[in-house]
Formats: structure tokens, sequence, C-alpha cells
């Protein structure tokens, strides 16, 4: 059952689909399109430059087998942490269960919701693609896409093609826009990485927004750990709260470094639930 995490935007977790975002309400619109279980906001990659037949998600597969919850439960009333074996969007060589593991600890502050993201590959790979967090959202709900620098709040729409795989995931956020002044940005601090917007109007009257990074020679022993930013408000509310991350040295090299050694910290931590060791 999903459950209320606060009250506006309302935003819901669903441990049915290995914890993902399910629903995110504002104004009375759910601008998460959750019509399968690939659309949520959620957390996915692919190995060996195999697209989706290698695909591990969170949210579960496009045949409805379910991601493996490990544990799940609220440290706080503004703090999720979920930790789950997510099914492979395709079968793979028969087996649906990835050997993969991943941890997500959600925090919420006003219209911000911070996400850091573990995972740990229980194979060798040559690469990964990881969407640190990808969502579906309606194109009845938003029509105009584009970037936006989280230090001057400066949004540039998207022209032409409606498509783009581009831009450093340490700098600029993407942003979908609607007519009702309602507005949607993802953004991340860790550097190395891209934004992507694919525009399925057409088909499915939705549109795909990602965070992307690389994640090279994933193994059981050199896990993806990073982190993403999900803004919904109003256009004026979402620029002032990039504006707020970027002005708090996340970007800084003292910043970038103290947020690199909580990053190792919390991936002990979860390193630690996920093999069943009391490491110290």
């Amino acid at each position: 059952m999903a459950q209320n995490f606060l009250p506006q935007p309302s935003m819901m977790f669903d441990d049915a689909f290995g914890g993902s975002c399910t629903d995110i309400w504002y104004r009375g619109v759910n601008i998460i399109d959750k019509v399968d279980t690939g659309r949520l906001l959620q957390t996915a990659w692919q190995f060996d430059d195999k697209g989706e037949g290698d695909n591990p998600t969170q949210g579960g597969s496009a045949y409805d087998y379910r991601s493996v919850i490990y544990s799940s439960y609220y440290a706080s009333p503004t703090v999720k942490i979920v930790e789950c074996q997510p099914a492979y969007w395709f079968p793979v060589n028969g087996q649906v269960l990835s050997d993969c593991t991943i941890g997500v600890t959600s925090s919420i502050s006003g219209i911000t919701m911070s996400d850091h993201v573990v995972c740990l590959s229980g194979s060798d790979h040559f690469n990964g693609g990881i969407e640190v967090r990808t969502a579906y959202v309606p194109t009845t709900v938003f029509s105009n896409i584009g970037s936006m620098d989280p230090m001057t709040g400066i949004f540039i729409p998207l022209a032409g093609t409606r498509e783009l795989w581009t831009g450093n995931a340490g700098h600029d956020a993407i942003v979908a826009q609607g007519p009702g002044d309602i507005a949607i940005a993802l953004w991340s601090p860790n550097s190395g990485g891209q934004y992507g917007v694919t525009d399925y109007a057409a088909q499915y009257k939705v549109l795909k927004i990602d965070v992307w990074a690389g994640w090279d020679h994933p193994s059981p022993s050199n896990p993806y750990v990073g982190d993403s930013f999900t803004i919904v408000g109003t256009m004026s509310e979402v620029a002032a709260a990039l504006r707020q991350l970027a002005s708090i040295g996340l970007r800084t090299p003292e910043g970038l470094m103290a947020r690199r050694l909580e990053r190792q910290r919390k991936h002990r931590d979860v390193h630690r639930v996920f093999r069943g060791k009391d490491e110290k």
C-alpha cells in the first residue's frame, strides 16, 4: 500500500515497486505517470552497453516481476530508507531477479527531495550507465522542457528536437514546466554525468526525464554512490531551491570532498546491511 510522505507536494512511496516514488501530488495532479513500473521516480541502470537487455530496475520488470525488498523504513517523518534487489526489466538468461542490490535514502525538505543512491553489482561488468533518478511525467501537465543553471536560476527552453542528452551532471538541472506555473527539476551535484529528456508525447503522452551517470567496471567491490535532487513547485520556487542548493558549497572542491566522505560513510553502512556483516 502506498504511503503519504508529506503534504504539499505530497510524495508517496510503494514497497510493492521496490520502494520507488509512485506519486507526487501537487495542485491536485499526480505529476508521475505510473502506467507501468518503468515510469516511476526510481533508479535503474544498464550493463555493458546492452540497454534493456541487462537492465536492473528498482520498480520491477516489464512483466510485473517484483523487486525484492530487504528493508524499508522511515528513519524520521521526512526520511525514507529502502534497500532492495531489483528485478531485470526483461529477463536475462531466464533470470527475472538481478544479482544487484540498491539502497536509496530519500530526505524531504520543503519542496525538495534529496536521494542518496548506492548500487552494488553482484558480478563483474565492463561498464554501466545508471539512471540515478528517472521519471516519466505527463504531457498533459508539462509542455515545456529545458535546462536551468542552479547558480542563476535561468531557464533555457529546449528547442527543436525535444530530445536532450547533454550537460555535465554537476551543472545544469533538467526542468519540465507546465502552463499552470508548475515545474519539476532533476539535478545532481555529482560530476561526470548527463541529463536526458525523451519525448514520448506522440505515442504515450509522456516525457521521460533522467539524471544519468557512468559506472566504470561495476563489481561487488566497486559500487556506484551518488546523489540526486527532485524539486517540485512553481518555476520561481524551483529556481530558488536550486540556487540554495548550489550556494551551500555542493559544487566547491571543499563541498564535494565533504559530500564524498559522507557518501563513503553511508556506503559502509549500506554495504554492512546488504552483506549482513558487522563491519567496523
